[in-house]
C-alpha cells in the first residue's frame, strides 16, 4: 500500500500514511507535479532549477531548488519512508511509495470496463493542479500541455460513461455525465442535443427546450455561428409536441433554475417539485470551476438548495444581502482563499462557510465559528450533511413554553 497519496487533479494535495500534509508553496506543488508525472525518472538539478527558476542566476536557482527539497521533507520529518530521492546531481520521486490521482486516472481511462470509465470518471475532479500558475514560461508550457491531454482523455471517458448509461437506460445518471462532459467543453453540440432528448424521455419538455436555448447561445457566443440543422430540427420537433400539450404541468413548462444556468452556463436536472416551493437556503459557490459546479448542481439542486455564482469574493459579499439563509461555498484552491475567508467574516461574522479542501485540518474539539470542511472528491452525504449541520446551528431556539 502506498505511503503517500497526491491529488493533482483539481486542487493539489499531499496525505502521508492516511494524514493529510499543508503545502502551500506553488513551487513545492509543481516540482511534485514535475516529478510525479514522469515516473522512474531521474531529473538532473539544473534542469529542474532553470524549469522552476528562470529568471535567477544558475547558482540562486540551485539554491531554491535545494530550499524547496528541504521544506517538503520538513512536512513529512515523521515519516521514515521517503518521498523524494536524490543524488549528487538527480532527484526523482520514490514512485513505489506514492500514489498519483492523475496517473491512475489515466490507467483506469485506457481501460474498456465499465467498471474502470465509471471509476476514472469520479478521479477527474477537475484539471491538473487548479489555481497553479508560476509564470515560468518553460513550466507553464508543460503544464498547459499536460492539462490539455488529461482534458481530452476525460472527455473521452465522460463520452464513453454517457453512452453506458444510456445503453443501461439510467437517464439520470446519463444527464449527470452529460452535465459532466457539458462542464468540461460546452461547444459539445451533440452532449446538448442527448440532454435534450433525456429531459424529453422524461416528460420534461420546458427543460429540452431552455437545453436548446443554452446550445444556441453558447454556440453563438464560443464560435459565431448557430446549431447545427440535426439540432435545430430537434428543437422543432419539441416545441411541436410541445403545443400539442395544454395540459403540461408549469414545472414541465417552465425554464430549470436561473441560479444554474448562471453558475455554469448549461442546464442542472433540477428536483421533480412544484416551482413555488422556496430553497431551504442559497449556497454562494466562490470561484468555483466548471467541473466543481456541474457536481455542486448535481447534489445540491434536487436537495432543494438554490445554488448561485460568485467570480470574486466581492460579489460573494453583494450576494449576500440578496438572498435569505446563505451559505459560502469556496475551494482552498481559490486565489486568496483565507483572505476572502476573512473579508466575509468581517461582513457578516455569522455566515456559515463551506470549504471544499484535499486536506481537511485536524479537528479536536467542536467549532463554535460557522465553518466546516469537506474534503475532496465531493461525497453527496458529507456536503449536505455540512451544509444541514451549520443551517441548524443558525436556527433560532425554539421559544418556550
Amino acid at each position: 500500500m502506498p505511503v503517500f497519496e497526491l491529488t493533482l487533479l483539481g486542487t493539489f494535495g499531499l496525505t502521508a500514511v492516511g494524514t493529510p500534509r499543508s503545502l502551500r508553496s506553488h513551487k513545492a506543488q509543481a516540482l511534485l507535479a514535475y516529478l510525479a508525472l514522469r515516473p522512474l525518472q531521474a531529473h538532473r538539478r539544473d534542469t529542474l532549477a532553470s524549469i522552476l527558476w528562470s529568471h535567477v542566476p544558475t547558482s540562486q536557482a540551485r539554491h531554491s531548488l535545494r530550499q524547496t527539497i528541504s521544506s517538503i521533507r520538513s512536512t513529512l520529518d515523521d515519516v521514515p519512508t521517503p518521498l523524494i530521492a536524490t543524488e549528487a546531481d538527480t532527484v526523482r520521486l520514490n514512485t513505489p511509495a506514492v500514489s498519483v490521482d492523475a496517473l491512475r486516472f489515466l490507467q483506469l481511462a485506457s481501460n474498456a470496463s465499465a467498471a474502470d470509465v465509471r471509476e476514472a470518471a469520479a478521479v477527474y475532479i477537475g484539471d491538473l493542479l487548479e489555481g497553479v500558475h508560476l509564470e515560468e514560461p518553460a513550466f507553464d508550457r508543460w503544464l498547459a500541455g499536460e492539462r490539455e491531454q488529461l482534458h481530452h482523455r476525460a472527455v473521452g471517458v465522460f463520452s464513453r460513461e454517457l453512452q453506458r448509461c444510456i445503453d443501461e437506460g439510467s437517464a439520470d445518471d446519463a444527464i449527470g455525465a452529460a452535465l459532466r462532459l457539458l462542464a468540461l467543453d460546452p461547444v459539445l453540440e451533440w452532449v446538448h442535443r442527448t440532454l435534450m432528448k433525456l429531459y424529453d424521455q422524461q416528460g420534461r419538455l420546458g427543460a429540452a427546450v431552455t437545453q436548446y436555448n443554452n446550445c444556441a447561445r453558447i454556440i453563438q457566443q464560443e464560435l459565431g455561428v448557430e446549431p447545427e440543422l440535426e439540432t435545430r430540427q430537434l428543437w422543432e420537433e419539441l416545441l411541436a409536441k410541445r403545443r400539442h400539450r395544454p395540459s403540461a404541468t408549469l414545472a414541465e413548462t417552465q425554464p430549470e433554475s436561473a441560479s444554474a444556468q448562471e453558475s455554469t452556463g448549461v442546464l442542472a436536472p433540477a428536483p421533480r417539485q412544484r416551482a413555488s416551493v422556496s430553497p431551504r437556503a442559497t449556497v454562494i459557490a466562490v470561484q468555483a470551476n466548471a467541473v466543481t459546479r456541474a457536481m455542486l448542481e448535481r447534489v445540491l439542486v434536487p436537495a432543494s438548495y438554490a445554488l448561485v455564482g460568485a467570480r470574486t469574493p466581492a460579489e460573494a459579499l453583494a450576494l449576500l444581502e440578496r438572498h435569505a439563509n446563505p451559505v459560502i461555498l469556496i475551494s482552498d484552491g481559490a486565489p486568496e482563499c483565507g483572505d476572502a475567508i476573512s473579508a466575509l467574516r468581517n461582513k457578516r461574522d455569522d455566515v456559515p462557510i463551506v470549504v471544499l479542501t484535499a486536506q481537511p485540518p485536524k479537528v479536536t474539539q467542536p467549532q463554535a465559528e460557522p465553518l466546516r470542511y469537506v474534503r475532496r472528491p465531493i461525497g453527496a452525504d458529507a456536503l449536505l450533511g455540512a451544509i444541514a449541520e451549520l443551517l441548524t446551528r443558525q436556527s433560532p431556539p425554539p421559544a418556550s413554553k
